[in-house]
């Protein structure tokens, strides 16, 4: 019979008990260093689901997760442009083109500022 050893709750063998007390200020560096999960494994050799557990055995909460970064558009010319556009008929996709941003980004911003023009399909008319 092995000897037990228990870590934060989680029963184990002795040995590997004794291995996570020995690499765990290695995972809190890591952690420190603001690497991801995967960046972290590749660092210390093992994989990641093995990390994870260790992760969850310590009771350490990984800081970093997905950061996306937001870019804001400069929207201080749109309405003009929409409206001059609007005047010569142009789709918004043409609309969007001439002010280098994509058409999806220009229906958000016609829609909420109320410059769509009514029509059945986006439900402006009875």
């Amino acid at each position: 019979m092995r000897a037990k050893d228990q870590i934060n709750g989680t029963t184990m063998a002795y040995f590997r008990a004794e291995r996570i007390k020995i690499m765990a200020p290695l995972v809190r560096r890591c952690n420190k260093e603001g690497m991801t999960i995967t960046q972290a494994s590749k660092y210390l050799g093992w994989s990641e689901s093995c990390l994870r557990n260790w992760i969850r055995i310590l009771c350490i909460k990984w800081n970093t997760g997905r950061k996306r970064t937001v870019f804001k558009y400069d929207k201080t010319g749109w309405e003009k442009a929409v409206l001059e556009g609007q005047e010569k008929g142009w789709p918004i996709y043409r609309i969007a083109a001439g002010l280098n941003v994509g058409a999806w980004n220009l229906s958000r911003f016609m829609k909420d500022n109320g410059l769509r023009k009514p029509n059945r399909n986006n439900r402006l008319m009875p």
